[in-house]
């Protein structure tokens, strides 16, 4: 990550917790005031839940100085993971909130307290709804413009801070005239979205922490500057990970002439990775697979090339090479993860092509 980028990030991170912090505070003060005043238990609940948010926007003003810690002996792709666990931490915050409102709601349905109409109120629950709206819109032009991934749960929070207000409001306006318990009804509607909105945000981190792959457009990016240079007759195995937001590893094996010497292969592949790295930011390792060219390997291609499209268009294959020191063939078919074939009998099938030659077949998924 260059500097001016990192600068930019420090900037948009310092901004967005400030701002988070004094929007969240001022909506809660305003809440807990006018829900303490009218005795609504779903407006208290939405001022403990703007608390939490304003412990959300200090996590995303300190949390990120410790992303953007350098890399150390412990930890030598850098600490930018940090800000998916730190997006878990708050998705814990709001379903602990959320689940905290929940009972306070049920308590309240069973033992029902009247609620007090009051105008301010609607004045304040109406306010907090535009500028919660006002605010997910802003985060989400703050996020394209850092791509930084706490900025997306604040964003989703307060989507669903905004229905949470929305449904609190009417909910409101109608107790006044159904003699249902509506206030705490709501309460616990607006305690279930927000426990909902909460785990949603930690699965979203949890599955990237896994080691989901990287947005489809990166890999697009990187494939067209591969196809783009002829030295390169092919590729295959790109990938690609994340170590947080702007801090991207991959690596790829490119298919080049077997002809070409060793230093000629470097050269013009150290120019490539290079190349992705200016225009995409990914700090990318190609990998040569020297492509044969006697008669025997091409002849060998073309009838497995037909075989495989016996079962599905969709399986390939790649790197047929044929190892001098073992004498024997090589190559990997690959098979996508939705399609069901039987591997034993794809593999025994390939075998028969080579005759008395021997042959060892790696099977991948992708």
């Amino acid at each position: 990550m260059n500097q001016t980028v990192k600068e930019e990030r420090d900037r948009i991170s310092k901004i967005s917790g400030i701002t988070g912090i004094v929007i969240n505070v001022f909506l809660c003060t305003m809440k807990l005031i006018i829900g303490k005043k009218v005795n609504s238990i779903s407006i208290l609940s939405d001022g403990f839940n703007n608390l939490s948010d304003v412990f959300n926007a200090l996590m995303v003003f300190v949390g990120y100085r410790l992303t953007g810690k350098p890399a150390d002996r412990e930890h030598p792709y850098g600490h930018g993971r940090f800000e998916y666990m730190m997006s878990q931490f708050i998705a814990i915050m709001v379903m602990y909130v959320g689940i905290s409102l929940l009972r306070s709601c049920v308590e309240r349905l069973i033992r029902p307290e009247t609620v007090l109409m009051d105008r301010y109120a609607v004045i304040v629950l109406g306010v907090s709804l535009f500028v919660k709206l006002g605010l997910a819109f802003w985060y989400d032009r703050m996020y394209r413009k850092s791509e930084l991934t706490p900025l997306q749960a604040q964003k989703a929070d307060s989507l669903s801070d905004v229905a949470g207000t929305g449904v609190i409001l009417a909910g409101y306006l109608m107790g006044s005239v159904i003699s249902l318990p509506v206030d705490s009804i709501i309460g616990i509607v607006v305690s279930v979205i927000i426990i909902l909105g909460g785990s949603r945000i930690f699965l979203r981190m949890t599955s990237i922490l896994l080691g989901q792959p990287a947005n489809e457009e990166l890999y697009r990016s990187i494939e067209e500057i591969l196809k783009q240079d002829k030295e390169i007759r092919g590729y295959h195995d790109l990938r690609l990970h994340s170590y947080g937001s702007g801090n991207v590893y991959g690596s790829c094996d490119v298919e080049v002439n077997g002809d070409d010497s060793l230093f000629e292969i470097h050269d013009f592949l150290d120019v490539i990775e290079k190349r992705i790295f200016e225009y995409t930011g990914v700090q990318m390792t190609l990998h040569p697979d020297p492509i044969g060219t006697s008669r025997k390997i091409k002849e060998y291609g073309r009838i497995i090339s037909d075989a495989l499209k016996k079962y599905d268009e969709r399986i390939s294959y790649h790197d047929l090479q044929y190892n001098g020191m073992s004498k024997s063939y090589s190559l990997d078919v690959v098979i996508p993860y939705d399609l069901k074939v039987n591997e034993e009998e794809l593999c025994k099938e390939i075998r028969k092509v080579f005759e008395e030659d021997s042959v060892e077949i790696k099977v991948d998924r992708e």
